[in-house]
């Protein structure tokens, strides 16, 4: 119990009422009482609804550590950002129908808009357009996603679907970006996955009201599962 109030960051109120305790630290403390008692099967409702980023992570920290226990855990929770990062399997609903189930890679590949190519140019004599040409002899469907300029740089957003493309052909066009780098004014490069957000609006889901829903189960496989409604 000690070593689990640590990891709840309660131990100062260890030996106070539980009237007594912030909105916050309640919340802590029904997670713990939930795990507490071992059960193989754990239902958590929007367990870190209305937390700070601090308290939220603290949380998210003794979840992953859930992973490793003999238990299934579901949960519920309004930030995809948190079903994307402990979810093993995610599952998107609407008008109470289940609408697709899978990996978050599997709904990033298949639902999402593909990879997101990032570079940092030089404002001054750089062309957008010339680094996009150099991405399209790889990727020929790549397009322009967003051009910002701030008082040095521009950043260039280039959006590459996975549909119909290779990713065998990524180390030749970063290989190929470069070795231009001086000729197309890039200072730096990065490359991302859509992110769990954007695949929920191209999945066009119109209701205000959704859940994500994950479960944990290490006796299948050891895969967590996610519900998003």
């Amino acid at each position: 119990m000690e070593d689990l109030i640590k990891k709840l960051n309660l131990e100062e109120k260890a030996n106070v009422l539980s009237e007594s305790l912030s909105g916050g630290q309640k919340r802590k403390l029904c997670l713990g009482c939930a795990i507490i008692g071992g059960s193989q099967v754990l239902f958590l409702d929007e367990c870190s609804s209305g937390l700070d980023p601090e308290a939220r992570r603290v949380i998210w920290d003794l979840l992953l550590e859930l992973r490793t226990d003999d238990r299934t855990v579901i949960l519920t929770t309004h930030f995809l950002e948190e079903a994307d990062v402990l979810g093993d399997r995610i599952a998107i609903m609407a008008s109470g129908k289940v609408q697709c189930c899978g990996s978050p890679m599997f709904l990033k590949k298949y639902y999402g808009t593909g990879y997101t190519l990032s570079l940092s140019l030089d404002r001054n004599n750089s062309d957008p357009n010339a680094v996009l040409s150099c991405i399209q002899s790889h990727v020929p469907s790549a397009v322009i996603k967003s051009v910002n300029e701030s008082s040095e740089l521009t950043e260039l957003s280039i959006m590459i679907p996975t549909e119909n493309n290779n990713s065998s052909s990524f180390p030749q066009m970063f290989s190929d970006l470069l070795g231009k780098k001086s000729e197309l004014k890039i200072q730096d490069i990065g490359m991302g996955l859509t992110t769990m957000e954007e695949v929920f609006l191209k999945y066009e889901i119109t209701t205000d009201l959704y859940y994500v829903i994950m479960w944990h189960l290490l006796k299948f496989n050891r895969s967590m599962y996610t519900l998003y409604t």
